[in-house]
């Protein structure tokens, strides 16, 4: 049996991308620790090498370039950016002591640029194991692609975070759990802590877990708010290919945080040997406040568009 799960960023609204080598072309440029993809000016900073447990997304921008990420701040230094994580086979991949996991960058498998059938992309695929500290065992490997999309259908620069998780070798299956925030997570910016408002496609923010934090089912989920008298808005969407769709989203205003989740912390979901868990999300970011008809049609470019 094979699981079908997607994970993909999608970031929208990155006006006009810079002709490196053909009009509308995207750059990908690696260096010792970081990857970044742009345009005219950079949509993404990768950090996959020295970093403490997990490779992420450090660095995110808006069209007008403003970063909506937040990377180790004080209070939890192991929120970083945009991250993905769970808990497999009880050993916690989300926060950061002796006790937990760690992702071990091991290679990049493919950096492109193409152009396909008028979309313009950008690209990187890394391969990432998932090792267990008590004694250093990989429980997960993981093939990671992130791939930066521009199209003139829509004035925006796109992109694609495809996550694919298979039990290492010899272990007859893997069990992922976690706690209700566990899985695609964004850490918004102090600035935007407490001052916009969530909401999503089923106009339910769902049950509060505990203070503020609620968790509710949708195909997609938002946040808005003014910044600095700039509107801005970021929406995570959930691919219907995804194992339970639609996804169940973690929402929290005081430090403000999105994640798209599994639902982990209700039902354990089990990957067995010679079987592949495929996960996608998307994320748009706008300098503007869409109203809901607006971010379903993007929602539904995106589906369309080819991953």
């Amino acid at each position: 049996m094979r699981i079908s799960r997607v994970f993909a960023v999608l970031i929208l609204g990155v006006g006009g991308a810079r002709a490196a080598e053909s009009q509308g072309a995207l750059n990908v440029t690696t260096d010792d620790a970081y990857v970044t993809i742009s345009g005219d000016s950079p949509i993404l900073r990768y950090h996959y090498a020295n970093v403490p447990f997990k490779p992420y997304v450090q660095e995110l921008f808006s069209p007008d370039g403003f970063n909506i990420l937040l990377d180790a701040p004080s209070d939890h230094l192991h929120h970083h950016g945009l991250m993905f994580a769970v808990a497999a086979d009880e050993v916690d991949f989300w926060a950061e002591l002796e006790t937990c996991g760690k992702q071990i960058h091991k290679g990049f498998a493919v950096v492109r640029k193409e152009e396909q059938s008028g979309t313009s992309l950008g690209s990187f695929t890394e391969q990432v194991d998932w090792q267990r500290p008590a004694d250093n065992a990989i429980l997960l490997n993981e093939t990671r692609t992130i791939t930066a999309f521009k199209n003139p259908e829509i004035p925006a620069t796109l992109l694609t975070w495809t996550s694919e998780l298979t039990p290492a070798k010899d272990l007859p299956s893997v069990s992922l759990t976690g706690s209700h925030y566990f899985g695609l997570g964004l850490r918004f910016q102090p600035i935007l802590d407490g001052i916009g408002t969530f909401r999503n496609s089923a106009g339910d923010l769902g049950q509060i877990i505990r203070g503020e934090e609620r968790n509710g089912r949708a195909t997609w989920s938002c946040y808005s708010a003014v910044v600095d008298g700039k509107p801005l808005t970021v929406a995570m969407f959930d691919d219907p290919a995804n194992a339970r769709h639609p996804a169940t989203w973690f929402t929290m205003p005081k430090f403000a945080y999105m994640s798209a989740t599994l639902d982990l912390k209700t039902e354990p979901l089990v990957i067995k040997a010679g079987e592949t868990l495929k996960l996608r999300y998307g994320v748009a970011i706008w300098d503007a406040q869409p109203d809901d008809k607006e971010i379903e049609a993007l929602y539904q470019k995106w589906l369309a568009l080819p991953h």
